[in-house]
């Protein structure tokens, strides 16, 4: 069965998200002693966040200034583009071949371009990394919640008939 809801959506995509940083957490973890390793990153959030505003933003001529999809050329005084035309930021990407941006958004693992901390070239720190992966599993956790919530409603509907 397939919920076609924004919000099913996002919150599939977050655990996405959470699960490959937690991934990039471990792999830099499980690196910590590998001279000159360069750590890697999951930075998602925001390039979801696009996603998610783009596939329910309404489509059509606009003249709210907030709307993503408004051409703004046509507000007098503003610059001539259209935020609904931005490109997803580093970390996540929007494969083409689909009309709803956020079935297709993926995030991505980057390298850090953090400088060395170390003298053997590792751009490591262990401190870092353990509280990120806490902090990530504390995420992952209250987006697994937050669908156990809304697929328990949907269950109390479907007993209700």
């Amino acid at each position: 069965m397939e919920f076609s809801s924004p919000m099913v959506h996002a919150l599939e995509r977050s655990l996405d998200g959470f699960s490959l940083r937690h991934q990039a957490i471990a792999h830099n973890i499980a690196n910590v002693n590998t001279p000159n390793y360069v750590n890697q990153n999951v930075s998602f959030e925001q390039s979801l966040v696009d996603a998610l505003a783009d596939q329910t933003a309404p489509r059509g001529a606009s003249s709210d200034p907030l709307d993503p999809n408004t051409d703004l050329a046509s507000i007098p005084g503003s610059v001539e583009f259209k935020l609904g035309n931005m490109r997803p930021m580093a970390g996540a990407s929007v494969t083409d071949g689909h009309n709803n941006p956020l079935l297709t958004w993926q995030p991505h693992m980057v390298k850090s371009s953090e400088p060395a901390q170390r003298l053997d070239g590792n751009r490591t720190p262990v401190e870092t990394e353990v509280s990120g992966m806490v902090s990530n599993a504390v995420k992952y956790n209250a987006v697994v919640a937050v669908i156990q919530k809304e697929f328990g409603i949907l269950k109390n509907i479907a007993q209700a008939k």
